[in-house]
């Protein structure tokens, strides 16, 4: 420890400009939450919630929290859940005081949560622009809750370290981050650990990502890896993805992999969608196919929904298809629609030719209404019109009527 504090002390000499730096840092991005291994009916339903999240599904995402606070106020899930809540209220923007006074009520609950740090980050930024917004009410607030004195000194010698580079900085920075108690300060040292190019800080920040208890850290540390896009950060995400006992590391690592925007990677992500024995796993590569640009990545969805097995994951590469391209969805989506076997899945089509609101699908829409063997298909059918509810759309569920009306009379 005293070697340490040496060496930081030196850092602060060497770049006590730095330290203004040091007291601010990118906004949290959306993480997973602790492991949940377990598949127990809340954990299910609040990992079903955290992808709304993660896919930045807002308003959905809030729902969903709500009805899994509400179903299950005792499941350890709940103060993760609640954290969600006051993010999506800070990352929606239109109400920043609300944001504010979610995140302070949160701290006051749940001080000593794994969230908590986040929160009073979190806090500390949108206090920020209150102020900036005039709001000088916040001033006294958000000083209160900022650190000062030797945690600043402590980050600027962080940043100084970075800057002065070389193995002796590094395992600094390693011992540092091995003895400190601090979410906050190893959740620092995970994103610069990112910055050296070294294999003993890509061997760091991989035993990170499965190994420290904060959510933030292990998402700080994944950041760092996934950063560097070269053979080595692929090959350690590919096998957390496939040696990893952890299924929330594993998932993490999907995500990284997926914002990578690497064709290369298609091959793997669509195999891991096919194959993968849990199910969140199968959703969390689909959904990292959404990310990368060009044919390659749509060929892959639509490879996914022609041979996957599970009716959940094949439903996942459509809505994934068709948030992709949403301009050509229903040009993809007419040809599935007509090939598919499957009454729940064509049904399930048929609603997203809806929500497209496209004229251009009403008569794929009409033609099914009328000639679907299955009445439960041809009803979402009828209904999919009425959602678009342009004129020919309305055309269309007229011309159904009198068809009805017609067979009636000729009966």
């Amino acid at each position: 420890m005293k070697k340490i504090r040496i060496l930081i002390g030196l850092a602060v000499c060497l770049s006590l400009a730095l330290a203004a730096a040091a007291t601010t840092g990118p906004r949290p991005v959306p993480r997973p939450t602790r492991a949940a291994e377990e598949q127990t009916p809340d954990a299910k339903q609040y990992q079903a919630a955290y992808l709304l999240v993660l896919e930045e599904k807002w308003e959905e995402a809030a729902k969903a929290l709500d009805a899994f606070i509400q179903a299950n106020p005792k499941s350890a899930w709940v103060v993760d859940a609640r954290y969600w809540k006051c993010y999506i209220l800070d990352k929606n923007g239109d109400e920043p005081e609300k944001a504010f006074k979610a995140y302070q009520e949160f701290v006051k609950l749940y001080p000593s949560s794994d969230w908590a740090d986040e929160a009073r980050a979190n806090m500390i930024q949108v206090g920020r622009q209150l102020v900036e917004m005039g709001k000088r009410e916040y001033e006294a607030v958000i000083k209160s809750m900022e650190n000062s004195g030797d945690d600043e000194v402590t980050m600027a010698a962080l940043y100084a370290l970075r800057e002065s580079g070389g193995e002796g900085a590094l395992q600094t920075m390693i011992e540092l981050y091995d003895q400190s108690k601090s979410s906050r300060l190893r959740s620092r040292i995970a994103g610069i650990l990112g910055d050296f190019e070294s294999p003993k800080a890509f061997q760091k920040l991989a035993e990170i990502v499965v190994k420290d208890p904060s959510p933030e850290v292990r998402r700080r540390a994944l950041e760092g890896i996934a950063e560097k896009k070269t053979p080595e950060a692929v090959r350690i995400l590919k096998d957390i993805v496939e040696k990893e006992p952890s299924l929330e590391a594993r998932r993490m690592a999907l995500e990284a992999l997926g914002e990578m925007d690497d064709p290369a990677l298609i091959p793997f992500l669509k195999q891991t969608a096919l194959t993968a024995s849990n199910e969140e796993m199968a959703r969390a590569a689909v959904s990292a196919l959404s990310g990368g640009d060009g044919a390659a990545w749509t060929d892959a969805l639509l490879q996914i929904f022609k041979a996957a097995g599970n009716p959940e994951i094949k439903q996942a590469a459509l809505e994934t298809l068709v948030e992709k391209n949403e301009k050509d969805a229903v040009k993809t989506l007419a040809p599935l629609l007509k090939d598919e076997k499957d009454a729940e899945i064509r049904k399930t089509i048929v609603s997203l030719l809806g929500d497209l609101k496209s004229d251009e699908a009403v008569p794929i829409l009409l033609e099914t209404a009328k000639k679907d063997p299955e009445i439960e298909v041809r009803t979402a059918a009828v209904s999919a019109l009425g959602d678009i509810g342009t004129p020919k759309a309305r055309e269309a569920l007229m011309e159904i009527l009198k068809k009805k009306i017609k067979d009636g009379e000729d009966r």
